[in-house]
């Protein structure tokens, strides 16, 4: 396949002994795709402005988890629990993850959906 090919020519390439310090060795590894799902309970005070709540823990959390979509990244359930827990959130539930999501320098976490149940 042309990955393989690119990835031999780059091994060889970077390989060569004029080229790499004596000590090291050239791995080229691919990047991984870790994906993972948010689903949260998120208990609102009571007021007329759920919608304005709604959107704020929305966008809070999707710039949280944009910050945290790259190599060897992690996705701490403490920086989950910051952004939805904005102005007017009395309390968060979070169902999914229940732990850390980690990687390797080579991984990269993704959120494959969000799944955010607003009560008053």
């Amino acid at each position: 396949t042309l990955d393989q090919e690119i990835k031999q020519a780059l091994e060889a390439t970077l390989n060569r002994e004029d080229i790499r310090p004596l000590t090291d060795k050239i791995i080229i590894r691919k990047a991984e795709i870790i994906p993972y799902h948010i689903e949260a309970e998120v208990h609102v005070f009571h007021g007329p402005s759920k919608d304005a709540i709604q959107y704020e823990v929305e966008k809070q959390l999707n710039v949280y988890l944009a910050q945290c979509f790259a190599l060897g990244k992690t996705v701490a359930l403490s920086g989950i629990y910051d952004a939805l827990h904005t102005g007017g959130v009395q309390r968060v539930a979070l169902k999914s993850p229940a732990t850390d999501i980690t990687t390797e320098k080579w991984q990269a976490p993704k959120h494959t959906t969000i799944t955010l149940n607003f009560t008053a």
